[in-house]
């Protein structure tokens, strides 16, 4: 029997929970789920490895995928805690800290019931003695959200009461639509279920002048979100009888000519993957368009590296905005890579296409310039890139491409 897990953290304080679940490939009824507590006797690092020790000898089988999945609220040395201790005590863990998921990423890799198109959501992460919301921009296919693109984060070292999450971690991040009707979704997650049922009811008399706005608290944990996901990855391997699971190095984007990147796949996303953006011309009478395709952490262009780079010649001579380029990246498990860039008309049908082939989903670039963006780490939010962003929200096309 094939087995998964998902294991997540609320807090490093002693006494929090280190909880895991396990599901398996073969049997869809098998759920199992465990946790331990981080003792207050000893240092945070050597009881956090003993509490992975403990749950170890509870797992009935070898883990063929695991995830792990921290709070938004969680700072890198405290990520770097939960890696090491992780790997000291013999679980599978990624290959580097960039492989960890927070509760808001493996929320929204999880599959879903109902498909969507892109939409503004707020996610909040509540936890015993800290809270965390991130605004993203998704869109659901298959029952899988296939883009969530980050917005702005914001997080507050502790919370008192509710009125405070609303204040200072709610109403920052509403204040960043382009719109009072944008947002679509407030989801509730975390482990702190004292504060969720007071804070879900401060929300709908938040949102009570917004019929738009659904809130929602999934009846899943944070390691449950994360074992869907892992069960997800391992099936579809063995579907296809591959054994490596890869994911995108870095968030792979195209050059806008505003200078900001659009996001087609989000770092850590999983491949294979194919994501397709439509995009339009930025000035009158353009009759080319230039495509570079742009892998980094930022927000701008200039801050990335180009990896591919095309150009569509021979456009109908029309208005700024009124042209349509499709641009798709088709990346297969081994992250050779297929750029595809069309001239769409206005039946949708595509009139011109070109295509190149790179061998990497990050082209040529090297280990060391691979490793020298993760050591940066996710880009800070950027106030002019949201802005940008927003400019094209609720529109068909979402960006311009320069000449």
């Amino acid at each position: 029997m094939s087995l998964v897990a998902g294991v997540s953290l609320a807090g490093l304080a002693p006494g929090s929970p280190v909880s895991v679940s396990i599901l398996s490939t073969g049997d869809s009824s098998y759920s199992l789920a465990l946790e331990e507590r981080i003792d207050q006797t000893t240092s945070i690092d050597k009881a956090l490895q003993s509490a992975f020790e403990r749950l170890s000898s509870k797992v009935p089988n070898k883990l063929d995928h695991v995830i792990f999945t921290l709070p938004i609220y969680f700072t890198e040395a405290e990520k770097e805690v939960v890696y090491s201790a992780a790997k000291s005590a013999g679980w599978l863990v990624p290959r580097n800290l960039e492989g960890i998921l927070n509760h808001v990423q493996s929320y929204h890799r999880s599959t879903v019931e109902e498909n969507y198109a892109p939409q503004y959501e707020l996610v909040l992460d509540i936890g015993p003695s800290a809270a965390g919301s991130r605004l993203v921009s998704t869109e659901v296919e298959e029952n899988v959200r296939v883009s969530s693109d980050e917005v702005v984060d914001h997080v507050v070292p502790q919370h008192v009461d509710v009125q405070e999450i609303v204040r200072k971690i709610v109403d920052p991040a509403v204040a960043k639509l382009p719109s009072a009707t944008a947002l679509k979704r407030v989801v509730v997650i975390g482990s702190s279920t004292d504060a969720v049922a007071p804070l879900v009811e401060e929300l709908r008399s938040r949102f009570s002048s917004n019929d738009s706005v659904q809130i929602i608290v999934p009846s899943e944990q944070p390691s449950q979100h994360a074992a869907k996901l892992a069960l997800a990855l391992r099936q579809f391997a063995l579907s296809d009888k591959l054994c490596v699971f890869n994911t995108a190095p870095l968030r792979i984007g195209i050059a806008k000519s505003d200078g900001f990147v659009l996001t087609l796949l989000p770092k850590n996303f999983t491949l294979p993957n194919k994501r397709s953006a439509l995009l339009t011309t930025s000035q009158d009478n353009q009759t080319r368009v230039a495509i570079r395709i742009v892998a980094g952490v930022s927000p701008r262009v200039g801050e990335n590296t180009v990896v591919a780079e095309l150009t569509l010649e021979g456009l109908a001579p029309r208005p700024a905005g009124t042209s349509n380029v499709k641009v798709t990246i088709d990346a297969d498990e081994t992250g050779a890579t297929k750029i595809i860039t069309e001239e769409i008309d206005d039946d949708g049908q595509s009139i011109q296409q070109k295509t190149v082939e790179l061998k990497a989903l990050t082209g040529d670039m090297t280990e060391d310039e691979l490793e020298a963006y993760w050591k940066q780490g996710d880009s800070v939010v950027d106030e002019e890139a949201v802005a940008a962003d927003a400019a094209w929200a609720g529109k068909t096309v979402q960006g311009a491409l320069a000449a």
